[in-house]
């Protein structure tokens, strides 16, 4: 051999020998994965990347294209850890890379740990030119709002259901750190159950409660996100809830589910389910662990096989116990509840907040057997943050409307403002949610104290009656104002709504003030007045009272107001009223100035004395169907407000 041929020999093999680039199939760095680790780099190039650690030498992995790589880093689980990534492309001295080529930096935390629970996520794209390195930080609770239990694993993608999934998390995580490119981001959460030896999908989650997608955003204002895994809830997949029935029939019966299945083949239990669909007469009950599931429940009569009741939708789930009572007594009605809104729905008995076994989802219009006895309802959304009422027999409920579970709101407020009311008696309504922890109340411009005052109640009454009112003054409105505090202590708010009263009509005749808080053996006044009467010449008026508890002196009824012009009047009143209990009381105006006499005002004032307290605290002073209004010709004039059947009443009471 030639020389010249041995030396082309000696630089084919050299050059066989050098790489191009990093296209070596055989690596100069240390390319495996640690079997365990405190790190995961997910590489979404198209090439392969070199992880260093700041201030190294040479770099601590080499990670190829498209791979997750787990990686164990010493860390005292305190201190920050400087982390680099060069393209291997753009290294020509892996001992020395160019810091001005460097794709990515960061400077994070990393647990002492190799848990994969405890495992940084770090997602390398080409989605920005910046090194820069934002972090998302995911916490999924353990518990629902409810205290259940979070049974769903999720999985986090970014920016649609088919784009990068970034990391996996269990309930109960705290923590879990993703770190990403600074960016605009949308997140897509899919939930899966697990079984022993299987996943099983249940559905996604990717718009919040009112419909907005899910985002973040890190930038160099605000590298850091903390972000809270929302809970799925919308499956029936591995949850259980309990089914209490109770049989207070006269009768033994067996308990069969839909297809004539024994529900003890359908309840999960680690003993043995023989005879649990037996539930014995009076009284007799068991609480059964079901798959969540919508059932129709049939009982038959355990000796003879007859159906003795039957129930159909109930849904047993997991938020809430459920009951079925079996009774011969229990008288039912049909109501249909329409749910409209984009969301499930459950009813509940408002009076004490149990769980009616009624599950609607978005769109359903179900019909339910409910108990005659039931005659207040809440529908509530899964989160029971929002809420509805029904009040009353209605037979259909179309819910179209949730608000939250601390608000106030009076009903019909907008048909009330500004009305005149012909009667002394209001019943004011409200809807308040269910987290209020106390309601405060008052009606101003009233002249009786207990309606007047500030009133705070802890009992959540949901409607007021105002008795006894007296007419509204000339422009001036009766205020009625509520506010409410929730159980954290935030204050909702004064809603109010103003109207008038106007009972008493032209040719009227009424006590003055028609309700008033009095003292034992304390005297008291009030004025027997006339409303807008015409052509009157004579009056007579009986006033009655309850002579075991009040007491008159004739002697202190006076003429009122409304004779300040006349020449003069006969006033005439019975000897010894307290015999009767009735104070008669004969006016006649006398001279051609009061000669039919019309107009308002007080016809006579009188005083009373109680010197017993009444049994319960209020004594009444009616002016009765005997009193009556003569014209100058001696005839009779109605009395608008009193008849034969409806006496003028006022009150007194006893705090």
């Amino acid at each position: 051999m030639s020389r010249y041929q041995t030396f082309l020999l000696v630089v084919l093999v050299f050059l066989s020998g050098c790489t191009q680039d990093g296209q070596d199939p055989e690596s100069q760095f240390d390319v495996s994965a640690d079997i365990e680790g405190n790190l995961v780099v997910v590489n979404r190039l198209n090439g392969p990347i070199l992880l260093y650690i700041s201030e190294s030498e040479s770099p601590l992995k080499e990670i190829g294209a498209k791979e997750d790589f787990i990686v164990n880093i010493p860390s005292d689980g305190s201190t920050p850890t400087s982390l680099q990534i060069w393209k291997k492309s753009q290294v020509s001295d892996p001992s020395e890379p160019d810091i001005d080529k460097i794709y990515k930096e960061w400077d994070i935390v990393l647990s002492n740990a190799m848990t994969e629970s405890e495992q940084v996520i770090w997602v390398i794209t080409s989605g920005s030119s910046s090194p820069a390195v934002g972090q998302l930080s995911f916490h999924y609770p353990s518990l629902d709002f409810m205290g259940n239990m979070v049974i769903y694993d999720a999985s986090i993608y970014l920016n649609s259901k088919s784009g990068k999934k970034i990391t996996s998390v269990l309930p109960g995580a705290d923590n879990k750190i993703v770190g990403l490119d600074f960016g605009y981001y949308y997140l897509y959460y899919k939930y899966s159950y697990e079984y022993t030896s299987e996943s099983e999908t249940v559905g996604w989650i990717e718009l919040d409660s009112l419909g907005n997608s899910l985002s973040t955003l890190v930038n160099a204002g605000s590298p850091i996100q903390n972000i809270e895994v929302p809970i799925y809830s919308l499956s029936d997949i591995g949850r259980l809830g309990y089914l209490e029935i109770i049989n207070q029939s006269s009768s033994d019966v067996k308990i069969f589910t839909q297809n004539d299945v024994q529900i003890e083949d359908v309840v999960v239990t680690n003993q043995s389910t023989y005879g649990l669909s037996i539930i014995e007469s009076n009284g007799g009950s068991y609480n059964y662990l079901l798959p969540q599931n919508n059932y129709q429940l049939t009982a038959k009569n355990l000796v003879t096989g007859e159906i003795v009741a039957t129930r159909e939708h109930i849904s047993v789930i997991e938020l809430y116990n459920s009951s079925w009572t079996i009774s011969d007594t229990i008288t039912y009605r049909d109501i249909t509840i329409r749910n409209n809104l984009l969301e499930p729905l459950t009813i509940h008995n408002e009076e004490n907040n149990d769980y009616l076994g009624f599950y609607l989802a978005s769109g359903d219009s179900i019909s339910y057997l409910i108990a005659d006895s039931l005659t207040s309802l809440v529908a509530r959304n899964l989160t029971s943050t929002r809420e509805t009422f029904q009040f009353g027999s209605n037979a259909i409920w179309s819910i179209t409307l949730l608000n939250p579970n601390f608000y106030l709101n009076i009903n019909d407020s907008v048909n009330i403002e500004g009305t005149t009311f012909n009667n002394s008696e209001v019943t004011l309504s409200w809807e308040l949610g269910s987290s209020a922890d106390n309601l405060t109340y008052q009606l101003l411009n009233a002249e009786y104290p207990p309606y007047a005052n500030l009133n705070s109640n802890d009992s959540l009454f949901k409607s007021l009656t105002f008795e006894y009112l007296d007419d509204s003054k000339e422009e001036e409105n009766y205020v009625f104002r509520l506010n409410s505090n929730s159980v954290d202590g935030l204050e909702y708010g004064w809603q109010e709504v103003s109207f008038q009263i106007d009972a008493i009509q032209p040719n009227g005749l009424y006590i003055y003030p028609r309700q008033q808080m009095i003292s034992n053996n304390v005297e008291f006044e009030f004025d027997i007045m006339l409303e807008e009467i015409e052509n009157v010449r004579s009056i007579y008026v009986e006033l009655e009272y309850d002579k075991e508890v009040l007491s008159v002196d004739p002697d202190s009824v006076q003429i009122g107001a409304v004779f300040s012009d006349c020449e003069g009047s006969l006033l005439l009143i019975n000897d010894n009223p307290d015999q009767f209990g009735i104070l008669k009381i004969n006016i006649s105006f006398l001279g051609d100035s009061c000669n039919g006499f019309q107009g308002s005002g007080s016809l006579v004032s009188v005083k009373m004395e109680p010197f017993q307290l009444p049994i319960d605290n209020a004594s009444l002073i009616k002016i009765n169907n005997n009193s009556s209004f003569r014209d100058i010709n001696n005839n009779d004039i109605n009395i608008s407000n009193i008849n034969a059947s409806e006496p003028h009443i006022s009150r007194v009471v006893f705090p």
